[in-house]
């Protein structure tokens, strides 16, 4: 391959010895002094010239190799704002031939890769937080550098919570520091460091309170860069005339990461690998076809309806304006994790002034980084600040009068609720109803997980009122809590959900499903008798009649759906019909 360089620094040498070391030829040379040698017929007989020079001599290099004929790599950044245009339409309508990247090194392709699905990641946990660093010798002009723009533009692209990317500081060589990485929180900052003879360093960072995440491509030389970029030059002798962006891995750089992984095949994936991206690469293009399906019909999930909102507000926010114009205040209270979709609705009012959020926390775990409890609510403090002061609380620290009781498991926790409430109530002589699960606890209190804590005393009390809570730790425990409530409770105030999972009718249509669909013998064409006795010794077996029930309706979904809901009806039936005192 005839090769012409167009700029001879530090990476025209590099490029002009691995292209050598390879069998090509280098048959013109251009640099500042000896432009005219554009013209010339050595330059002409190139098959593609290497470019890397500067951000303001680019361009012009550009045209002036598409003048003489010849096809162009180049790795120069810097003029891509500016004529990135002109050049798109040179190469697409006009015939020209350019292979551009702002990095040509086979680990920041790799590292590409990994950025870009870590930012993928990182779009559902927003309590972490962006920046980009890029390192680079003193003689690199632009600012920051072509690759880290082009990290940030993936990570932008990925992440909803940025909408663009900013200068961060920049570190001149003497040390100076100019401008800050303090930035707007939907900006993502890059800041440049020019030191030394660094021949690129970028490292994308993901802090939250809890803890961070960094990844970091650090160049050893300019070689990796040079081999890239004859590589793409050896492409460009072959393919058509068009505009390159260097996404993809060429066949040689395949080669190359043979080496370090043995799953990946140059020739093609397994039969297994080949089946799973097939079915991924449609996927999304399924989903948008089905959501858009459900919309139509009006048949969408509740998460799809959010997100419709959400994206529908990205769009056109005066709907949420117009919404908000006669409402004075918009009240978030008792959220803990947040999604996405939450996460979106609360900073849209926030930013039109009209959110007030109240967050159930403890000073206590909030305040202590290394407290896993607080992980989420921190960053909600942060993103939305509570309407109330810190002084409202930090309780758990000041709590008078506290008694942790050991217990083995879970359920030994709830067995002890009893013992605790008989001598709480023989203690105050309570005859006021116990407001189980509520969250104003006065008086004593109790909860229910692997340890319990007992208190005749709280600081959290403004009245004598005389009653106590049960705050359970573990959800599941409600009903053996439920069942160790001694008789003198009298009236309960459960403040949280009955799970269906735990209902009688729940276990019954999961033991008529089995029946139905593992407990038919198709040979035999009768049921097996360990599932029918499942069925008969259910409680709610007696009040059906055994032929309602006992009769194969699975031929298809919708005969053993229909068969579920009638079976479900006729128990609600039974029910309805008692009468309560």
């Amino acid at each position: 391959m005839k090769i012409a360089l167009i700029g001879y620094g530090k990476m025209g040498k590099m490029i002009e010895q691995i292209a050598l070391s390879r069998g090509h030829e280098i048959v013109s040379i251009i640099d500042i002094d000896n432009q005219e040698d554009f013209e010339s017929a050595a330059f002409a007989s190139a098959d593609v010239a290497i470019e890397f020079t500067t951000p303001t001599t680019a361009y012009g290099n550009y045209l002036k190799a598409w003048k003489a004929g010849v096809k162009v790599v180049s790795g120069s950044t810097g003029w891509l704002k500016e004529h990135g245009d002109d050049v798109k339409k040179a190469c697409t309508e006009g015939g020209k031939t350019l292979f551009w990247a702002s990095n040509y090194s086979i680990g920041v392709a790799i590292f590409s890769a990994v950025n870009k699905y870590l930012a993928s990641i990182m779009n559902q946990f927003p309590q972490y937080d962006v920046k980009e660093e890029e390192t680079h010798h003193i003689h690199k002009l632009d600012h920051p550098s072509g690759t880290g723009i082009t990290l940030a533009e993936q990570i932008v692209e990925r992440l909803d919570r940025k909408k663009d990317w900013t200068m961060g500081y920049l570190q001149q060589p003497d040390g100076t520091v100019e401008g800050s990485d303090e930035v707007a929180a939907d900006l993502l900052p890059i800041s440049s460091i020019r030191r030394g003879e660094v021949p690129g360093i970028h490292s994308i960072t993901w802090d939250s309170e809890a803890d961070k995440i960094t990844i970091t491509h650090d160049a050893h030389s300019r070689q990796g860069f040079a081999l890239g970029a004859v590589i793409a030059a050896g492409n460009t002798t072959v393919d058509a005339q068009t505009y390159y962006g260097f996404t993809n891995l060429t066949n040689e750089q395949k080669e190359t990461l043979q080496h370090f992984f043995k799953n990946f095949s140059s020739e093609g994936n397994s039969l297994i690998k080949e089946r799973f991206l097939n079915i991924w690469s449609k996927m999304y293009t399924m989903y948008t076809q089905l959501r858009k399906q459900q919309m139509q019909a009006g048949a969408v999930y509740e998460g799809a309806i959010f997100r419709s909102v959400i994206e529908t507000l990205k769009k056109d926010d005066t709907l949420l304006t117009s919404f908000l114009a006669d409402r004075q205040t918009i009240v978030f209270a008792g959220f803990n994790v947040l999604n996405n979709v939450e996460h979106a609705l609360m900073s849209a009012i926030q930013k039109q002034g009209k959110a007030l959020f109240y967050w159930d926390y403890d000073s206590y775990y909030v305040e202590n980084l290394e407290h896993e409890a607080g992980v989420f609510m921190r960053q909600n403090l942060k993103d939305f600040p509570c309407a109330l002061g810190k002084e409202n609380f930090d309780n758990l620290r000041h709590l008078q009068d506290v008694t942790f009781i050991s217990c083995n498991t879970d359920n030994a926790a709830a067995r002890y609720a009893h013992q605790w409430l008989t001598s709480y109530e023989s203690e105050y002589e309570t005859k006021k109803s116990l407001p189980f699960g509520a969250t104003g606890v006065v008086r004593g209190t109790t909860e229910c997980g692997s340890g319990s804590i007992k208190g005749s005393e709280s600081p959290f009390a403004t009245v004598e009122v005389e009653r106590g809570a049960v705050i359970l730790c573990n959800e599941n425990l409600l009903q053996p809590v439920l069942h160790s409530l001694p008789p003198q409770v009298g009236k309960v105030n459960i403040t949280m959900g009955f799970p269906l999972t735990d209902a009688p009718i729940y276990s019954f249509v999961m033991a008529l499903l089995s029946m139905q669909t593992d407990g038919f013998d198709a040979t035999q064409q009768r049921f097996r008798h360990p599932f029918v006795q499942v069925v008969q010794h259910h409680v709610y077996a007696p009040l059906l009649k055994e032929e309602q029930w006992l009769r194969y309706q699975a031929t298809d979904n919708v005969q053993l759906l229909t068969y579920l809901i009638e079976m479900v009806e006729k128990v609600g039936v039974h029910f309805a019909e008692i009468q309560h005192p």
